[in-house]
């Protein structure tokens, strides 16, 4: 039994953990269980049974604690339920499993070494399956605290003139992501995002052609987005989906630089709606958990965690595209769109280098001219992330 800290709630920790189960996330061979009342996560390969059990408790300043449980070695009984899925793996390359398996008087004997690939395997099955997990919760900012780092020392002599002379490739990491909205729409956020407040290029590219697009149509599909900074780019291609969603087909430099501008992107996307997080008490349960049979109290979480969690697929109010009525002059559109995006006057002032009080008065007269629908006295369709 191991155990480590992660940065982020017990209620969030378990939120992602769902969503490492549901598509595209999910791992075509690992099946993910997220079981809500006992705040734990089950880890079981779909041929070879319980991997790995994973305990989430809530600890003070927004982190939680990840317990890991293996399970025990397994029994004859359990040996059995996999003997037939033993042999086909086994026997091609063991000749004495084979022999073990065709004589009768050997089964006892067949089934102790069985058992013993069994632990074997799952062990190996085990390793990948923990990779998986926990690259799957870096995509969404989770990392664990106390765990040492090694030094990489990217920036030597012999790094930069490798790199010069192609000798070396820096590692990529590639990805799936799901955010709501068009591609059009969602490379106009990327170009004003704060991400480009960090010093950080940002271009709007054709996939096929790899050229610059400065304008670009409602209906556009796909687009890319790139970002670059001294050692490190992160790539995305946005693809719309039958839905009205939009995948992300998203690669980045392996390397802190890299993660770093992923995070202060997907952060930027939640803040403003583009995707959510869901309330655990929205998740489904396992087929075989019933809350009747168990008496207990629901387990008391920490003030870290009590802040509601906004549920999955929350539906619109608005059509996404209602700022594109406004007509196309000055500042104007791009200023119902961050106000339908949820920026407040301060937020839509500071990205047009207006102030507070003009883009309010700005608000008050396009509203007499387009109606509340349009210009909400509220940030109505503010989808809060």
């Amino acid at each position: 039994m191991t155990s480590c800290i992660l940065n982020a709630t017990s209620n969030r920790s378990l939120a992602i953990c769902w969503l490492l189960s549901q598509p595209p996330y999910a791992h075509p061979a690992i099946h993910l269980t997220v079981m809500v009342e006992k705040r734990e996560i089950s880890l079981e390969h779909k041929t070879w049974g319980s991997l790995v059990t994973l305990g989430v408790s809530a600890l003070p300043a927004s982190q939680s604690f990840l317990i890991t449980h293996f399970p025990e070695y397994p029994n004859a009984a359990e040996t059995q339920l996999f003997r037939t899925a033993l042999l086909l793996e086994l026997t091609p390359i063991q000749p004495d499993i084979r022999r073990l398996a065709n004589s009768v008087f050997d089964e006892e004997q067949l089934l102790v070494r069985l058992a013993n690939e069994l632990f074997q395997i799952r062990s190996e099955q085990r390793a990948n399956a923990m990779r998986w997990f926990l690259n799957g919760l870096r995509i969404w900012g989770i990392e664990i605290f106390d765990q040492p780092h090694r030094a990489i020392f990217q920036d030597s002599l012999w790094s930069q003139w490798s790199k010069r002379m192609g000798l070396i490739q820096m590692p990529r990491a590639a990805f799936d992501f799901i955010i709501q909205g068009l591609p059009a729409e969602f490379a106009v956020m990327a170009r004003e995002s704060i991400v480009k407040d960090m010093g950080v290029s940002c271009l709007i590219l054709n996939p096929g052609t790899q050229r610059k697009i400065l304008e670009f149509p409602l209906d556009i599909n796909p687009i890319a987005v790139r970002f670059l900074d001294k050692g490190a780019s992160l790539d995305l291609v946005a693809h719309k989906l039958l839905n009205g969603n939009t995948l992300l087909k998203v690669s980045l430099s392996d390397n802190e630089k890299g993660w770093g501008l992923w995070n202060a992107f997907r952060d930027e996307m939640e803040r403003l709606g583009w995707f959510s997080i869901p309330a655990i008490e929205n998740m489904s349960l396992p087929v075989d958990f019933k809350t009747t049979e168990s008496n207990r109290p629901e387990p008391s979480s920490s003030n870290t965690d009590s802040e509601p969690l906004p549920p999955i697929d929350e539906p619109k109010k608005e059509s996404p595209q209602i700022w594109l009525m406004i007509p196309d002059k000055g500042w104007d559109r791009e200023c119902i769109r961050l106000w339908h995006r949820g920026l407040t006057c301060k937020d839509i002032g500071i990205r047009l280098q207006k102030t507070d009080k003009t883009i309010l008065n700005r608000l008050n007269q396009l509203r007499k001219e387009f109606g509340e629908q349009t210009v909400p006295y509220r940030n109505a369709n503010y989808r809060s992330g």
